[in-house]
């Protein structure tokens, strides 16, 4: 007999196959389909729509709020009832919640092959202004990682480089940490605020500190290079493609 052939790039792939494969799991998703009175061979293909329908106008959980907004879980009908079902079933088979849609399509569907999950160990959660808005007026507001209990450091280093592309979508232009303010430049510029409110010009100022300025430029040139960090950004620029502008 062939074996089935699996995702090389897919780790949960071979644990998918097993599952659909083990009769105790079968026996499972009979015993739930039968409590959520969804026949044997699934939701007909021609009735699915009304059925979705019927969650949403009969709604008594919040998903976003039992689950969090990573996963699509928003997606998942807000029945509290169906919910119950698929965590006791992941859990009884030691599966985390990356299996709750994959597990509803199964259940559903009644398709012979139960699909793994597509999430990764480890990826970025952009929380955006509005991504309905223009590419350049888009922003994130919020920017986090969300890491499973199998996540290691390697999978968070093979997205970094998405989390670059958010970060660049983020408002204020943050320097270097590699070119931080010194604390003599702190002091430097706290003097020369100073002498200005003192009524001092720049050149007079140059020639008080001549082992810091060597003409009034350099000390105008060292208190506006000290402020422009601080200057409104009106656009971003350089902003890279997100995976919805392609």
């Amino acid at each position: 007999m062939a074996m089935a052939k699996t995702k090389s790039d897919n780790y949960w792939e071979p644990h998918a196959r097993i599952l659909e494969s083990m009769p105790r799991f079968q026996a499972a998703v009979s015993d739930v389909r039968k409590r959520l009175d969804i026949p044997e061979t699934g939701i007909p293909y021609d009735k699915r729509a009304e059925w979705f329908a019927d969650f949403y106008r009969n709604a008594d959980e919040n998903t976003a709020k039992r689950y969090g907004g990573a996963y699509g879980y928003e997606l998942l009908p807000p029945n509290k009832e169906l919910l119950d079902e698929l965590d006791k079933l992941r859990l009884e088979f030691n599966l985390d919640p990356r299996w709750l849609h994959p597990l509803f399509n199964y259940i559903f569907s009644a398709d012979k092959s139960l699909e793994p999950p597509s999430q990764k160990s480890a990826w970025p959660s952009p929380r955006m202004n509005d991504v309905r808005l223009p590419k350049e007026q888009q922003r994130v507001t919020n920017l986090s990682i969300r890491i499973e209990k199998d996540t290691t450091i390697h999978d968070i280093e093979d997205i970094w480089d998405d989390i670059r592309k958010y970060q660049a979508y983020m408002d204020a232009d943050i320097p270097s940490r590699r070119d931080p303010i010194q604390a003599e430049t702190v002091e430097r510029y706290r003097k020369i605020v100073k002498l200005r409110a003192d009524g001092l010009k720049y050149q007079e100022i140059a020639e008080k500190y001549p082992n810091k300025f060597n003409s009034a430029e350099d000390v105008r040139s060292f208190k506006n290079k000290q402020e422009a960090r601080f200057k409104k950004r009106t656009s971003l620029r350089h902003l890279p493609s997100l995976w919805w502008h392609k």
